[in-house]
């Protein structure tokens, strides 16, 4: 199983997002100032709680917005999957 951690740097990297970059949902910072979901959506499922409790303390975002964000950051990263017969199958063409 593959359990990841936000080590310190990447949460100051969440927080400081937030307060100095105008990052104002999970999505934002997931893809976009960070670009974890690109690196390992797995993973990105696995740290978005702390994600989310982060970015609420930052936002003073309620619980109805910290679910409508997980909601949107689950299907975004739905997005990111990539049929693996589809990746088997393709090839080059010369």
């Amino acid at each position: 199983p593959h359990t990841l951690d936000l080590t310190p740097q990447l949460e100051a990297e969440i927080v400081y997002a937030c307060r100095h970059e105008y990052a104002e949902t999970a999505v934002d910072v997931l893809a976009r100032r960070t670009r974890l979901s690109f690196l390992d959506t797995k993973a990105t499922l696995e740290c978005l709680p702390r994600v989310l409790e982060l970015m609420a303390q930052e936002k003073k975002w309620s619980k109805k917005r910290v679910r409508a964000e997980e909601r949107s950051a689950k299907e975004f990263l739905e997005t990111m999957k990539v049929d693996s017969d589809l990746i088997t199958s393709t090839k080059y063409q010369k």
